[in-house]
């Protein structure tokens, strides 16, 4: 179920060239994978009851509470569809037969130019520290791993220059020396895996294996490398006056200096003045026209009514 949920949550939203919003279920490998053309989730170690491969729609609903807590999980095929059964509940997730996948698991690499393998304890304090570290809020959530001179995860604030950095003094690293960038939730994804074994060589996506499973993530530009001499810039403050330079006048002009002279008129404040005085007059002037047609209007109903009264004829006592 986990394998159906977590490859469900790697893929994409949207189908591309390839379809990329299906999990890809192979039966004779027994694997279910999930990607979304950055990061890919391939999770084995299954035993299907089929030996082709099928593409089923990726779905939320594996991982809610009810489906969790299942133990006895069964899969099968039906009428063109894939059936997951799990206590009382049943899915059917029509099988995709038009649609294209790439191949996922042979991005695996299966040897790497440098392996880190962290350790438990180290796995443990770094998913912890993962989302406080500076840089979070960006687009691409990047950190550093770093291999050269011990093992540590680093991370850069680029507004403050601030730089922070776990040390994975348990863990070690086979291969020369490396530094790549990744994006951090990828990260925590694989130590949430238990995927410890992190396989990175220059140019090629960074693996993280673990039991039955690998994460596989695009390593981001080498831009994004936080070096290790990198530290938060520090600005000196702009220089103050000394107050023995500092000229105080009193009040009044000083001694044997004449007045100043008035401030010439404010183009700008002269240009509001006739601004808000014509829109004044304008105002006026249009209430001035509607009084004007009122009366007109007056005039014409008396001048209307007058004509059919004599038009009627009335004489004494309302008759005509």
């Amino acid at each position: 179920m986990s394998a159906l949920h977590e490859c469900g949550r790697t893929a994409a939203t949207e189908p591309a060239r390839f379809a990329l919003n299906r999990v890809h279920v192979r039966g004779a490998t027994g694997q279910v994978i999930g990607t979304d053309g950055r990061s890919a989730l391939v999770w084995g170690g299954l035993t299907l009851p089929f030996r082709d491969d099928v593409l089923i729609p990726a779905v939320p609903v594996f991982g809610a509470r009810e489906w969790t807590g299942e133990r006895d999980v069964r899969v099968g095929r039906a009428a063109g569809q894939l059936v997951v059964a799990a206590g009382p509940w049943r899915v059917f997730l029509p099988i995709d037969t038009a649609g294209r996948y790439p191949d996922v698991a042979g991005l695996v690499p299966k040897t790497a130019t440098t392996t880190v393998e962290i350790a438990d304890g180290d796995a443990a304090a770094l998913a912890g520290q993962l989302a406080s570290l500076p840089g979070a809020e960006t687009d691409d959530r990047s950190v550093t791993l770093d291999t050269g001179g011990g093992i540590a995860v680093r991370a850069k604030d680029e507004a403050t220059g601030r730089v922070e950095q776990v040390r994975l003094a348990r863990s070690t690293a086979a291969g020369p020396p490396t530094r790549v960038a990744i994006d951090r939730r990828i990260l925590a994804r694989a130590l949430t895996f238990g995927c410890g074994t992190v396989r990175v060589t220059p140019g090629k996506p960074v693996a993280f294996a673990g039991p039955d499973r690998t994460l596989i993530g695009v390593a981001l530009d080498p831009a994004h490398v936080v070096e290790p001499a990198d530290a938060p810039a520090i600005s000196t403050p702009t220089e103050c006056p000394r107050r023995s330079d500092m000229k105080h006048e009193t009040n009044g002009p000083p001694a044997n200096r004449p007045n100043p002279p008035l401030d010439p008129a404010d183009p700008l404040a002269e240009a509001e003045g006739l601004r808000a005085a014509l829109a004044e007059a304008a105002g006026r002037a249009g209430r001035l026209v509607a009084a004007l047609k009122g009366q007109k209007r007056e005039k014409k109903v008396l001048n209307q009514v007058w004509a059919g009264l004599r038009q009627l004829n009335l004489g004494p006592g309302g008759q005509p």
